[in-house]
């Protein structure tokens, strides 16, 4: 087979009656799937495991299979087993990145075998695609020569911090602390009210 479809991912938002989701790529292996359901409230993402959490069907189909959420009682379930409408579910295909076809001179010669390993490469590239989709990225019209995208050294393990775009418009730097934000506002005010009182004093 060859591999038509760009489609690496589906989603779906729960409605409380549903236990089984389709996604619509072929996989090799049941774990070239990673499952996750974010709670739509906070954002917060949780990795289901397979079997414990789901099960799968349609490995080495063409056109995909389904996901079968498994009911343990989990947070994203209902009493029924179905995701509730408060639940995003996310499949993407996640397949290791190796490359284990072995070649020999003079060895027996299976179309379909290396037919396998240039789609395994094709799906490696669409996955890797899918990544750099939603990832932060210059617009096509930039290079790193007119705005450097590397994030300031003192960032890294800088707790509780922000940062933004320096003077120049051309980089980034590390800006204040989220504890300095929120005095910010209380200073201000303290100021405000103390202008307003000199005024009536006044």
């Amino acid at each position: 087979m060859s591999i038509d479809s760009e489609i690496v991912r589906s989603d779906y938002t729960g409605n409380g009656s549903v236990d089984t989701y389709s996604y619509g790529f072929k996989i090799f292996d049941e774990a070239d799937l990673l499952v996750k359901v974010r709670l739509i409230s906070t954002g917060v993402e949780t990795t289901l495991a397979l079997t414990t959490d789901y099960t799968v069907t349609g490995v080495e189909d063409e056109g995909g299979g389904t996901i079968a959420l498994v009911n343990a009682s989990q947070a994203w379930l209902d009493g029924d087993g179905d995701l509730l409408s408060t639940y995003h579910l996310t499949a993407r295909r996640k397949a290791d990145i190796t490359q284990v076809t072995s070649l020999r001179n003079q060895g027996a010669y299976y179309p379909d075998v290396l037919e396998d390993a240039i789609d395994h490469l094709a799906m490696y590239s669409q996955q890797q695609q899918d990544e750099i989709d939603r990832s932060v990225k210059l617009p096509d019209t930039f290079t790193p020569v007119s705005f450097n995208p590397t994030l300031p050294p003192d960032l890294i393990g800088a707790a509780s911090v922000v940062f933004g775009t320096n003077p120049a418009g051309n980089g980034f730097l590390v800006g204040p602390t989220f504890t300095e934000i929120s005095n910010a506002q209380g200073y201000a005010e303290a100021a405000s009210d103390s202008e307003d009182a000199a005024a009536i004093s006044e």
